[in-house]
């Protein structure tokens, strides 16, 4: 149930009359014939369960591992940076291909390509002989989360349907739970003689679990990226409808023009997206920046490399919460903003104990900073949660993410070469500081009650 002022995704525009909606439905599902009904409930559960445990291993369970990863190549400072920014590099870089491969291959069909690259990657990278060849292959299996990252919020607007706020609250928290196992575990898997090689290949029997889940699903739903007529009405339609008013039908008629001509609007017009993608960097960068720099700041105070990793992983595993709760939060709240520039408060306060006392409370820390890290399952949630066309949603997710990875991709680049130069983890932790406070300020922006498909046709219709 949505509450009073909270816009719905899953609702009909409405300025179009229901008697319009009703046959319209009832034909794109007879026309369709393989959409969201014949995955059924049980297999996309599956399905996003396998999808979102694997798209964070790969990235965070090579933080507690860069010494020895750096060390092994005879590299300095400037590849933990590198190796830190990488995974935004590739989700920015490759993720604005995913939308562009879903119309050729479909949604499914994309991810199963995604999760078989990684496969790959994950299983060569570790025996590369040269420290390039490690990036080299880091970037390819890297590319498979860079696609699924973009196409999954699309895949559950699409086939989710009473079940997407479902959907997104287990790939939110599952996301979260492989990002939190991959640091944890990283050391010990690495210990035993086993070394670090084999710590960063084990993730390779996870890996293909989405590949195998994935064949079933694509054979019952083939190519299924959104139809031109997937959520939205043809404006004939209503004109077929005696029982509408002429008035009434010229209006609907209009509506559901603009919103087919939506689809063609550069999201750059819509406010909401725009702050979104930034809200969205700006997490990600903090994030991504926290996995790479937080073990050393924790090792430089003190803690061993295995706490410093136990740590990270609490970071990360206070994630598991906000996916848990924070799809439905956004579901019902009319003060959403007010969570997400909270969010920000809370990042800024983390890395300012980190400045005055690291060691002090290590455990309090990561709460601090975790539960700022809401700010990315709420952004991830609003992708779908901020559209109605799944046309659109695809769309969203094909700025907000490949953009704002790009941008977060900068900030490990950018500390990792001050680091290098200045030997300052403080001057490191107070651009942080300043990063959290714009997200903050863009996430209360982003929060608005508003659809980014409704900016979209307000652009139409001053056109």
């Amino acid at each position: 149930m949505t509450s009073p002022g909270t816009p719905s995704s899953s609702t009909p525009d409405p300025d179009l009359p229901a008697a319009s909606t009703r046959p319209a439905a009832s034909r794109r599902a007879a026309a369709s014939g393989r959409t969201a009904g014949a995955v059924g409930l049980a297999l996309a559960i599956v399905f996003v369960v396998t999808i979102s445990l694997n798209l964070r291993p790969a990235a965070s369970g090579l933080g507690p591992l860069m010494e020895d990863i750096t060390g092994a190549y005879g590299v300095g400072a400037w590849a933990d940076g590198l190796l830190t920014a990488l995974p935004c590099l590739c989700f920015g870089a490759f993720g604005l291909l995913a939308v562009p491969l879903s119309r050729r291959i479909g949604l499914t069909g994309t991810i199963v390509l995604a999760f078989s690259l990684l496969a790959i990657g994950l299983i060569l990278r570790p025996l590369s002989g040269s420290f390039g060849l490690f990036v080299l292959l880091s970037a390819v299996a890297l590319m498979g989360p860079s696609l699924v990252n973009v196409v999954t919020p699309a895949w559950v607007k699409h086939h989710g349907g009473r079940s997407t706020v479902l959907l997104m609250t287990a790939y939110s928290m599952l996301l979260s739970v492989g990002a939190a196992v991959g640091p944890a575990i990283a050391v010990p898997l690495a210990s035993g003689g086993s070394g670090w090689r084999f710590s960063l290949q084990a993730w390779t029997a996870l890996a293909v679990l989405p590949v195998l889940v994935g064949l079933v699903v694509l054979a019952k739903v083939g190519n299924d990226f959104p139809r031109a007529t997937d959520g939205v009405l043809p404006p004939e339609d209503t004109a077929s409808d005696p029982s509408v008013p002429d008035a009434a039908t010229e209006r609907a008629r209009a509506r559901t023009a603009a919103r087919v001509a939506a689809r063609s609007v550069p999201l750059h017009r819509s406010p909401t997206a725009l702050f979104l993608t930034l809200m969205f960097g700006l997490q990600s960068m903090n994030a991504y920046t926290q996995f790479g720099f937080l073990p050393q700041i924790l090792t430089d105070a003190g803690l061993s490399g295995a706490a410093a990793g136990a740590t990270v992983s609490q970071v990360a595993a206070w994630g598991m919460i906000g996916g848990l709760v924070m799809p439905t939060v956004i579901a019902r709240s009319q003060r959403l903003g007010v969570f997400a520039l909270a969010f920000g408060v809370l990042t800024a306060i983390g890395y300012l104990a980190l400045i005055i006392a690291p060691a002090a409370a290590p455990v309090a820390w990561a709460a601090l900073l975790g539960i700022g890290g809401f700010a990315f399952p709420t952004a991830i949630a609003m992708i779908p949660g901020r559209t109605r066309d799944p046309a659109i949603t695809a769309r969203l997710s094909g700025m907000v993410q490949p953009v704002g990875y790009l941008l977060a991709g900068i900030g490990p680049l950018v500390m990792g070469a001050l680091l290098q130069a200045t030997g300052s983890m403080t001057l490191v932790l107070w651009l942080l500081v300043g990063s959290a406070v714009l997200l903050g300020v863009a996430g209360w922006r982003a929060s608005a009650n508003r659809l980014v498909d409704d900016d979209l046709v307000d652009a139409v219709e001053r056109a």
